[in-house]
């Protein structure tokens, strides 16, 4: 063991000074928190506490227990806060994307070490990238523009149409999950500018609040959201047909060679892909074919 005088203190996990804070979250709970610890992870609340310097007497400048409420989250968002500000080194929550966007987001307001602001918002954009939609709704309503536009970038149109993977609800019922502002948005740069596709008497509704903007957005995007429904449809349906084909032309194709013995056509074409694949026995087959032709 080293001697005392060679011992080198950890620089956040050391004995700290000063009284306690206790942060409450709006359902009542209580995380108390040293002043110190605060003050090396957030600047916002290094200046609320006004924590004395180093040089003066710290037993002159002692308050009682303070508490700060922290009234955007409940007790599960404020245990994640409180963890994140008392580690040492940076690290990624168990969080879903829900809770770690308020996470961000209470990093952002409380102006956190920009490592652990970093971490969590490089973990944030991961879980945003397999479920974009949600990851446009929680950021709409956070008015988060950057975050916005990335969620933006993630989706796909065929999953701008369908949304993610599982999620059952309607096209309609996912813009109307944004903030208000961003389902205009949204529409605007996907399926178009209504007043280039209204009809007359819609372009001069009167009193033009904003249920009545949602209503007019939806009756005329319907229409177009319908017809875009169709062709994507039509699309899938085709490229079915076209996969469908491709795996049935070598069976068609065996059968023009050996039309006399369908049955010894296919055994021949199965033992061709088992013992040479598939790309050689189309070679193959192309082969005798132009040949067959060829003598004709």
């Amino acid at each position: 063991m080293a001697p005392a005088e060679h011992v080198e203190i950890h620089p956040f996990h050391r004995a700290e000074n000063g009284p306690l804070v206790n942060l409450v979250s709006v359902d009542g709970s209580s995380f108390s928190v040293n002043h110190e610890t605060l003050a090396k992870s957030s600047s916002v609340f290094k200046d609320m506490l006004e924590l004395p310097s180093p040089q003066q007497d710290h037993t002159e400048s002692l308050h009682p227990t303070q508490s700060v409420p922290i009234e955007e989250v409940d007790r599960w968002d404020l245990e994640h806060f409180v963890n994140i500000l008392k580690v040492s080194q940076p690290h990624t929550p168990n969080t879903n994307l829900r809770e770690t966007m308020t996470l961000f987001l209470l990093c952002k307001k409380y102006d956190i070490t920009a490592a652990k602001t970093s971490k969590i918002r490089e973990y944030l954009l991961t879980l945003g990238k397999k479920q974009p939609w949600e990851f446009l709704q929680v950021a709409s309503h956070a008015n988060e523009q950057e975050l916005c536009e990335i969620a933006l970038g993630y989706l796909t149109w065929n999953q701008f149409l369908l949304g993610d993977q599982g999620d059952k609800t309607s096209f309609w019922g996912r813009i109307e999950s944004l903030s208000p502002e961003w389902r205009t948005y949204v529409l605007e740069n996907t399926l178009g500018d209504p007043k280039d596709h209204s009809l007359s008497f819609d372009s001069d509704l009167p009193g033009f609040d904003r249920k009545l903007r949602d209503r007019y957005w939806q009756k005329i995007m319907d229409p177009r959201l319908s017809k875009i429904l169709v062709e994507e449809r039509i699309w899938r349906a085709w490229w079915s047909f076209l996969k469908w084909g491709a795996l049935s032309a070598p069976l068609l194709i065996s059968a023009m060679f050996f039309r006399a013995n369908m049955k010894r056509a296919f055994r021949a074409m199965i033992q061709g892909w088992r013992k040479y694949g598939f790309g050689t026995m189309m070679t193959y087959m192309a082969i005798r074919w132009y040949l067959r032709a060829s003598k004709s």
